[in-house]
């Protein structure tokens, strides 16, 4: 299970949604369940603005990805938490080894990597950026094939 919030206003208007679940039944009830009576109904008649969202592909290498967030967040000129850029990190480091692909010696990234930018658009990043040096190997895959702009690291 992919952990995921939506909230919804007393009409059943959506209000957010971040990250993506299988059971598209899954609404307040469960959100109750996990975040706790009192933040569904403080939120219940408001509406959220998080601003776009930046998704990250990351996983090849965690620690790329960690070090990219740690960079963004240093280098982003907030005042206060709320100034920063809104990010989903999709890490899923089970994705095959680019080095191995590259030398022919092992299985393709580009399926597993395709997966993980489906997941980033569903969850309705405006672009992507890609904290792995040799993913950027696929950029032109993964360009095309996800319709999103992708962030290069050159």
């Amino acid at each position: 299970m992919i952990f995921a919030v939506q909230l919804t206003n007393n009409s059943g208007q959506q209000l957010v949604s971040i990250g993506v679940h299988k059971n598209a039944e899954w609404e307040t009830d469960v959100c109750r369940q996990r975040l706790g009576r009192e933040v569904i109904e403080r939120f219940s008649d408001q509406r959220i603005y998080m601003g776009k969202l930046l998704g990250v592909l990351g996983g090849m290498g965690p620690m790329a990805a960690a070090d990219f967030f740690k960079k963004l967040i240093e280098e982003t000129p907030a005042q206060r938490d709320q100034d920063h850029v809104p990010v989903i990190v999709y890490s899923v480091p089970q994705i095959p080894s680019r080095d191995k692909a590259l030398t022919r010696d092992g299985e393709s990234p580009l399926p597993h990597m395709l997966a993980g930018l489906k997941i980033l658009q569903q969850a309705n990043v405006e672009c992507v950026a890609i904290p792995c040096n040799t993913a950027h190997f696929w950029y032109d895959e993964l360009r095309n094939a996800s319709g999103l702009p992708i962030l290069h690291i050159v």
